[in-house]
C-alpha cells in the first residue's frame, strides 16, 4: 500500500476504505445517517463529524463502530440497540435519548471511550441471556435510570467507568456477574452499587 495523496481524498473514497472497513458515516462519507449504513449491511463503520440517527438502530452480530473523536454525539432521542453477539463501539456519545443509551441483548458486545448521558432511562443496559461484556474508559452521567444494568447470566467486566449524577444506581448488578475495577461511582441517587459485585478492587471510589 502506498501514502494516501491528500489531493486523492475524497467522499468516494472515505467510504469505502478497502476490505477492512466498509465505510465512513458522517459528512464526508458515503451515508451521514447512522440508519441508512446499517440498512444497507455495512458492518465495519467509522463515525466521522455530521453523523446522525433518525430512528433506534440494531447492530447486527459482528458490528464494529469507531468514531473518529469522543466529541462526536449521535442519537437525539434515539438509541443503539446491540442485538449481535461480538459486537464493538469505541469513542461516541449517546444523549438525550427518550429511553437506554446503549441497550445490549447480544453477548460479548465491548464499549470502550463511550459515553451515555441524559437519557431517561439506563446509560448502559445488558439484558439478555449471554455476557462476557466490557466496558473501559466509559462515562455513565445524569441518566433517569442506572448508569449500568446488568441483567445477563455471564461476567460483565467494567473498568474505568464514570458513573455519575445518574437516578439508579451507579451500577445496578441484578444478576451478580459485574466485576467492577478501577471505576469512580459518584452522586448517584441510589446508591453507588447495588447486588451481589463478583469483584471490587480498591481502586474504585465510592461516594
Amino acid at each position: 500500500m502506498g501514502f494516501w495523496d491528500s489531493a486523492s481524498v475524497s467522499a468516494d473514497n472515505l467510504a469505502r476504505l478497502g476490505p477492512f472497513v466498509n465505510g465512513v458515516v458522517g459528512t464526508e462519507g458515503k451515508y451521514s445517517v447512522l440508519n441508512d449504513a446499517v440498512a444497507a449491511g455495512w458492518t465495519r463503520m467509522i463515525l466521522a463529524p455530521g453523523a446522525s440517527m433518525n430512528a433506534n438502530v440494531t447492530l447486527a452480530a459482528g458490528t464494529s463502530i469507531i468514531s473518529l473523536s469522543s466529541n462526536i454525539t449521535i442519537g437525539g432521542n434515539y438509541r443503539i440497540n446491540v442485538a449481535g453477539d461480538d459486537c464493538y463501539l469505541e469513542g461516541f456519545r449517546v444523549s438525550n435519548n427518550t429511553g437506554v443509551g446503549f441497550y445490549i441483548t447480544g453477548a460479548r458486545a465491548r464499549f470502550f471511550r463511550c459515553d451515555a448521558r441524559n437519557c431517561l432511562s439506563h446509560g448502559f443496559h445488558f439484558n439478555a441471556s449471554g455476557g462476557e461484556h466490557e466496558i473501559i474508559v466509559c462515562l455513565a452521567y445524569a441518566n433517569g435510570g442506572d448508569g449500568v444494568r446488568c441483567e445477563v447470566n455471564n461476567s460483565a467486566r467494567i473498568s474505568m467507568l464514570r458513573s455519575q449524577s445518574n437516578v439508579g444506581w451507579g451500577i445496578n448488578d441484578l444478576t451478580g456477574v459485574a466485576q467492577i475495577s478501577c471505576s469512580y461511582l459518584i452522586s448517584n441517587t441510589a446508591g453507588p452499587h447495588n447486588g451481589a459485585t463478583t469483584y471490587t478492587d480498591q481502586s474504585v471510589k465510592i461516594t
